[in-house]
């Protein structure tokens, strides 16, 4: 750092209530494995996949010496996003109030919900954009979507899972989309018998039907209207479906993971004062986190776009 002397206090006490509040359904923080790197721009390794699938005879007997394969690779370069919110409160109305900290951090955590709702829009974006999956993406109409005749929503689940380099192991559907899978009368058939049609299984049972060990639920919402046009919700997630895999151990030199969020500095809240305003000045809240999501492997996921009417 320069000898400049920073403009801001790091706030850790702010910033450790912060990071304990998780805002409710928003699923963006859970899904990609983090990498931490030591500069905003960063390089990672792209690999021939068919690399490690491909092996040779490991018999090495009693005096041979075992092969050692040495990867190659591209090397990619990419840079870190820094996305802040900001917010405040009066000198004036904090000195008035007898719990000051629960004020400032019930201020900091209304922030931290436009941060962390912006920041599930950009993944949600990235992962629902066919182009970003070399063809692993298929959009369905209303003439073979989930609710046409005839439908068999598990068995086109597991045919598309089947054209990845890596099974699933890891799902994305909005709310709307899980209720929606749950009451689904074929699921519900399987769950609770063939004559019955009607119901809501739980989420426990769509693992197993889909073969996946976690289902992630956006129940996040977004206004789509411009500010003073009549509210307009939608999920964040839509109605379109996510399957990954998702390698915990995988970094950015190594292993093949459908993508991985590279952090350069976590979750942190700063704070300064302005003389200028009001009576006694004010206080601002500025929620701070610089990162970036990128998908490494698109033949690691598929996306199923439209898979119900919204």
């Amino acid at each position: 750092m320069s000898q400049l002397e920073l403009p801001y206090v790091a706030d850790e006490a702010l910033t450790g209530l912060a990071i304990a509040y998780t805002p409710s359904e928003l699923i963006a923080d859970e899904f990609l494995t983090k990498s931490y790197v030591d500069s905003p721009e960063f390089k990672y390794h792209y690999y021939d996949k068919g690399q490690f699938l491909t092996t040779g005879d490991t018999e090495i007997g009693e005096y041979g010496e075992p092969d050692e394969t040495e990867y190659k690779y591209t090397e990619k370069h990419n840079g870190t996003g820094i996305y802040a919110h900001l917010t405040k409160l009066s000198v004036r109305h904090l000195e008035m109030t007898t719990q000051e900290k629960d004020k400032e951090a019930k201020r900091v955590m209304f922030s931290k919900n436009h941060l962390k709702l912006a920041g599930e829009v950009r993944l949600a974006q990235l992962l629902r954009d066919v182009n970003n999956y070399e063809g692993n993406a298929v959009t369905l109409t209303a003439a073979n979507d989930f609710d046409s005749q005839g439908a068999k929503p598990i068995k086109f689940v597991q045919e598309c899972a089947d054209k990845m380099y890596k099974k699933p192991n890891t799902m994305i559907i909005s709310r709307a989309g899980a209720n929606y899978l749950r009451s689904h009368a074929s699921v519900v058939q399987m769950y609770k018998g063939s004559a019955i049609q009607d119901g809501l299984v739980p989420v426990e049972f769509l693992k197993e039907c889909f073969d996946v060990e976690n289902i992630l639920i956006g129940g996040g919402k977004i206004n789509t209207n411009k500010r003073g046009q009549a509210l307009a919700l939608s999920y964040v997630w839509g109605n379109d479906m996510v399957l990954a895999y998702i390698d915990s151990a995988a970094d950015l030199d190594c292993g093949v993971t459908f993508g991985q969020r590279v952090v350069y500095k976590d979750y942190n809240v700063q704070t300064f004062l302005d003389a200028k305003p009001g009576a006694a000045g004010v206080k601002y809240y500025k929620s701070v986190e610089e990162y970036k999501d990128i998908i490494t492997c698109p033949d690691c996921g598929y996306l199923i776009k439209r898979f119900f009417a919204a």
